[in-house]
């Protein structure tokens, strides 16, 4: 039996299998871009990549879907196996599978986006892969109504902006007539205040409605309270999405939490697509690891990646910060990595998170930065989810893990009554025996506080 041939002839119920979004990005996509079969055993498919890691979330994701159509037609099990593409192999005879493939281009650089931030270069998890899939789904189709705009949230190092960038990057490649316009919302506030002194407006809107087909704003968060820019965003929104202009967006919160924003412009930011990055579980770190010291250049022992991703909290940041220092160190003074090496080298990063006790004050800043929230907001009277969850979580910390008492936890906690911090705890307790997202941010306070049972 020709399995190639097989491949091809079932692309339709691998379609249905899969449905239409899932099917366009990891097997039509991926039959274009990134993997190719070239060749088949009578009990294996081979692809070849330039992808491992999108290899691996098809094998471990997609393939164990569709094994059971190519057992019952072949009436035995069939394997995927995928192998590594270099330059050597490029001479080898391979077969696509959708008619679309077309030659590689000269790779288009975008003034301002940095060229490596692409989707080869992200690695997926089960923390980002539905934010992974809706960027790509965007990517591919810009202006559909069901991903416009794309709203991607979650604490800060998890992956947003490099996803955003993504987009950026492979849109250059594929139309050539788009130059994406990315920015921060702080640099659409600082822009408009100077159209606005400059009484230039006029050229502000044509920037960003008339001479603009893909809009990426960073960080929309920024535009809390500010209510002038807060209008002028709404009419660009509403310009860009006439006219069939692709939007994405991305924040720290859901738009309802953020502060201050006005009604209208928060409806339009949830009329497309909602997608959330959770704290990657430590597998995911040791991939991004993997995949990043790779990327420069170097090898990585196990053991210096477990103490890398042990310490960096799961901030993606953190973890390239720490692996250049490390590999920059040990280039130049030419030793080879090693845990002795990374401990030496890196302990002045993580030396506050090794050495300092667990105290209110270092509870609640790490709680602060994880939820991405000021300290006195934390401490505040606001009920808002936004803040009444990090309070409580707060709460839950160091009632399981502190010594203080019930009446100790209150007084740190601007002057509350026991009994809210009984509550409190209780809150968090119960939330986290259905709440997955809220454990992995727990254990990402947990990891970063040094908590480790």
């Amino acid at each position: 039996m020709n399995l190639t041939q097989l491949w091809i002839d079932l692309q339709q119920e691998i379609k249905e299998i899969l449905g239409v979004n899932k099917y366009e990005i990891w097997i039509q996509k991926g039959n274009d871009v990134k993997l190719l079969l070239i060749d088949s055993g009578p009990d294996w498919l081979l692809f070849e990549t330039n992808n491992d890691y999108f290899a691996q979330h098809v094998e471990k994701h997609i393939w164990p879907t569709l094994s059971d159509l190519f057992l019952a037609v072949c009436g035995h099990s069939i394997t995927f196996k995928y192998r590594q593409s270099t330059e050597e192999r490029s001479a080898e005879p391979t077969v696509s599978l959708h008619e679309s493939l077309k030659p590689r281009k000269v790779r288009r650089i975008l003034e301002g986006i940095p060229a490596d931030k692409t989707f080869e270069n992200f690695v997926v998890g089960s923390c980002n892969s539905f934010a992974h899939a809706a960027a790509m789904a965007v990517a591919e189709s810009l202006g559909d109504s069901q991903y416009n705009p794309l709203y991607m949230y979650g604490s800060t190092g998890l992956g947003k902006t490099h996803l955003m960038l993504a987009i950026a990057n492979e849109v250059a490649q594929q139309d050539d007539t788009i130059t994406p316009l990315y920015l921060t919302a702080e640099t659409f506030i600082n822009d408009m205040i100077y159209h606005l002194r400059t009484r230039r407006m006029n050229e502000f809107k044509i920037k960003y409605r008339e001479n603009c087909s893909l809009l990426l704003m960073d960080d929309i968060q920024f535009l809390s309270k500010k209510d002038q820019m807060q209008e002028e965003l709404f009419h660009t929104f509403e310009y860009l999405k006439n006219q069939g202009h692709q939007i994405v967006f991305t924040s720290d919160v859901l738009p309802k939490d953020i502060e201050g924003l006005m009604e209208r412009l928060s409806s339009r930011f949830q009329s497309g697509m909602i997608a959330d990055l959770q704290p990657p579980d430590m597998e995911t770190v040791l991939a991004i690891i993997q995949q990043k010291s790779e990327a420069m250049g170097a090898y990585i022992p196990n053991d210096v990646a477990q103490y890398i991703a042990e310490h960096a909290q799961g901030n993606v940041r953190e973890v390239e910060g720490s692996l250049n220092k490390l590999i920059g160190h040990a280039n130049l003074r030419k030793e080879r990595i090693s845990l002795d090496l990374a401990k030496r080298e890196l302990r002045h990063i993580f030396q506050e998170k090794i050495s300092a006790p667990l105290s209110p004050e270092n509870v609640i800043s790490s709680i602060s930065s994880t939820f991405n929230i000021e300290v006195n907001q934390l401490l505040g009277r606001s009920r808002k989810a936004r803040f009444s969850l990090p309070r409580q979580v707060a709460m839950y910390i160091l009632k399981e893990y502190s010594q203080l008492s019930s009446s100790q936890i209150g007084t740190a906690l601007n002057g509350r009554d026991h009994s809210t911090v009984i509550h409190g705890h209780a809150k968090i307790a119960e939330k986290l025996q259905t709440d997955a997202s809220l454990q992995q941010t727990i254990d990402l306070i947990k990891r970063d506080l040094q908590i480790w049972n």
